[in-house]
């Protein structure tokens, strides 16, 4: 990676020294200057697509939090905690805090404004 342009509705402050290496994620780290309030940074110790893939269950999974933004990754990485375990049930609770109550199911899809096109699971399934 050359370079990173990193764009928001709000001024950047701080300052962030990228990584060339694979799979980094120093570009979401980036990112987070973008957010106004608090910020709370995880980094799953798998790579590539298992750390999204991974439900709770998995002996070997661990995954690092820390609500510290820091200019360098080995600075945040001594500000992280380690947590054993999947990171699905803590962004669980992290969405439950910031959703409202559960609604029932519609009981059909679409409505007059926006009906259904196709019965489910659609019509991109089988490619028609």
């Amino acid at each position: 990676m050359d370079k990173l342009r990193v764009t928001g509705n709000g001024p950047l402050r701080g300052s962030v020294r990228i990584s060339g290496a694979k799979n980094a994620a120093l570009p979401i780290l980036c990112s987070s200057l973008l957010v106004k309030g608090p910020v709370t940074f995880v980094l799953s110790s798998s790579g590539h697509l298992q750390s999204l893939i991974n439900p709770p269950g998995n002996p070997k999974a661990k995954y690092f939090r820390s609500t510290q933004m820091k200019p360098t990754p080995d600075e945040w990485a001594a500000s992280a905690e380690e947590h054993n375990g999947s990171w699905w049930p803590r962004w669980g609770e992290w969405l439950k805090e910031r959703s409202g109550p559960l609604k029932a199911a519609p009981a059909s899809v679409g409505n007059t404004a926006f009906p259904a096109q196709y019965a489910a699971p659609g019509r991109y399934v089988f490619n028609d």
